[in-house]
């Protein structure tokens, strides 16, 4: 299978039904059916790590006839069958509880509230580790815990950038050193770039995350590297209606340029102005509320320029929408599908643009190293590849390597001639 290379991509809202019931535990509409998603065109689907009713990651409770690790392997699995990669979520919902005292910064909680905290930031890096064991080699980007700088009904954010710090010192701890993987990508948890705060939540927030782990923490010692590989940044700016397109599209580009320079800024302050690291925008949307032809046109519009504005821009590694479906009624409707059709009948205007947009850059590459039963490489074979509207040849290096580029989506067979090999 083609692996798609360009790095637009969709959340897939919750993968598992969690809520009490005969579901529980089942696959979502958004993932029982792979093509769903694969269909659009992405390259990269966001799969959000939650327990659901099991206990932890390596619980072999059955639900639905599967354990927590099994169904996730499913979702996994037949997603990389359609040629996606996986951005992995484990949020606050990979831990059963969540205390509420992190809301004031480490150095003011009161001792008892700073043990129970260190117990929940353990239990959390714990299971995000068995996570990334669990499926290192299929996932290799991995983003912390969800928009730690959201209020969630409070007047703090419901994690002080303190205990931010701190857990993203645990996470890489557990990850690096007690898991032993050197090659996973670590996303710091996602910040909010919304116009309701005009982006100055997120940037002071980073701004006090990086202070704290430089003076407590050591960041940025030659010992001591800063824990996280990528900066994970949410985008929600311009979503009224507005029916002047023109004045729309230079709003949202202005607007957009103003909030990743900002962040770029936070970046190359603490770590340095030659600091190449990348924002992974893990959530980019437009919702539809009112659904009618004009709301889901303008939902469409801003889709694609969205799509262009991340795909074009160096600074941002990766880019998703958010999201796939429509949520319940009364709550903003993101998705490329209508809520509780997701299907073909029931895509919106949006899912064509974002195809679309897709199809331009979905192009993808296949590598390998040809073996003979030994695992000794065999140079000079000539290697025939046939697939969709495509059919082309090349021949093993001296290392056995061989490869194909700009490939179109789907299934591809590869021959080895003067060999039964396929």
């Amino acid at each position: 299978m083609v692996r798609r290379t360009h790095k637009i991509g969709l959340d897939a809202n919750r993968p598992i039904v969690t809520e009490p019931g005969p579901r529980q535990g089942a696959l979502s509409d958004t993932v029982a059916d792979p093509q769903a998603i694969g269909d659009s065109g992405a390259a990269w689907v966001r799969i959000n790590f939650v327990l659901g009713p099991w206990s932890g990651p390596t619980d072999p409770s059955r639900y639905q006839g599967h354990t927590w690790a099994q169904a996730y392997t499913t979702i996994i699995d037949q997603f990389l069958g359609n040629g996606l990669n996986i951005y992995g979520l484990i949020g606050h919902e990979a831990v059963k509880t969540l205390p509420s005292f992190f809301r004031d910064s480490r150095r003011q909680t009161p001792s008892p509230e700073v043990a129970q905290a260190q117990r929940w930031i353990a239990d959390y890096a714990a299971n995000f580790g068995e996570i990334v064991k669990l499926f290192h080699g299929k996932v290799n980007v991995f983003e912390s815990f969800n928009e730690p700088d959201d209020w969630h009904g409070g007047h703090q954010h419901w994690l002080h950038p303190t205990w931010f710090a701190e857990m993203l010192q645990a996470i890489h701890r557990q990850v690096r050193l007690e898991v032993g993987l050197g090659d996973v990508n670590l996303i710091s948890g996602p910040l909010q770039g919304l116009e309701a705060n005009d982006n100055r939540l997120p940037t002071q927030y980073l701004r006090d995350t990086y202070q704290y782990g430089r003076q407590y923490l050591g960041w940025g010692q030659p010992d001591r590297p800063y824990p996280f590989d990528g900066v994970g940044y949410h985008l929600y700016i311009k979503e009224g209606f507005n029916p002047d397109w023109e004045d729309q599209a230079y709003q949202v580009r202005h607007t957009y340029r103003r909030y990743i320079d900002e962040m770029k800024r936070v970046i190359r302050a603490a770590e340095g102005p030659s600091s190449s690291k990348q924002l992974y925008i893990s959530e980019v949307g437009w919702p539809s509320n009112r659904d009618t032809p004009e709301d889901r046109e303008f939902q469409a519009r801003n889709l694609s320029l969205a799509l262009e504005l991340m795909a074009n821009d160096p600074a941002v590694a990766v880019g998703i929408w958010f999201c796939t479906e429509d949520f319940a009624p009364g709550q903003r409707h993101y998705g490329l599908y209508l809520r509780k059709k997701v299907n073909p009948g029931g895509s919106k205007p949006s899912f064509d643009h974002f195809r679309t947009f897709c199809e331009r850059f979905g192009l993808g590459v296949i590598r390998g190293v040809l073996r003979d039963q030994g695992g000794r490489p065999q140079p000079g074979y000539q290697i025939k590849l046939g697939g969709p509207n495509i059919s082309a040849s090349t021949t093993s290096d001296n290392q056995g390597a061989y490869g194909f580029d700009s490939l179109p989506s789907g299934t591809h067979a590869i021959s080895v001639v003067g060999t039964d090999v396929t």
